[in-house]
């Protein structure tokens, strides 16, 4: 993912918006630091009304092929902390949170995208975005957004239809 393929995949369907991706060389699209922490909660407070956040956290270090590596594991959730990349992955778990938090509580609605073996939901701050806002688990389909048919969990507060053909 990445390289606004979502933001690219909304556009096709006439929705406007500023992307955020890590992979540019500009510090401001980093939201584990303070200034990218700040370019985003400025950005999501120019959303309009009953505009929608979506984010798509960097998945490696939450997805079941990476648990050797990340200790990551259901039955150790909120002990995950062995190494750097784990925690920069928790630090921006937090800060996605923070921003849906934000979001909602100035009436807009948001979306947090991850592959299906994802273990991120089950992380504090996630959780405690769930129980804040009645999320609704959902299974949506990247296909819309150019990355073929595979499979992937979402979040959604709120029910948005999803345009696309491949999904129910």
């Amino acid at each position: 993912a990445g390289d606004h393929a979502v933001s690219r995949g909304l556009r096709a369907f006439g929705y406007s918006g500023l992307a955020f991706d890590i992979r540019p060389i500009d510090p401001k699209h980093d939201i584990v630091t303070p200034v990218g922490c700040l370019a985003a909660l400025a950005a999501v407070k120019r959303l309009r009304p009953n505009g929608l956040l979506f984010a798509a956290p960097v998945c490696s270090a939450w997805v079941f092929m990476s648990r050797g590596s990340t200790g990551r594991d259901l039955a150790l959730a909120g002990h995950w902390k062995s190494s750097r990349s784990v925690m920069a992955a928790n630090a921006m778990a937090a800060r996605v949170a923070a921003l849906c938090h934000f979001a909602a509580s100035a009436g807009r609605h948001f979306i947090v995208e991850q592959p299906a073996t994802t273990v991120m939901y089950s992380s504090p701050p996630l959780m405690a975005l769930r129980t804040a806002w009645a999320v609704n688990p959902r299974r949506g389909c990247m296909a819309v957004y150019g990355r073929g048919a595979s499979s992937t969990r979402t979040w959604r507060r709120r029910s948005l239809g999803c345009p696309c053909p491949h999904c129910p």
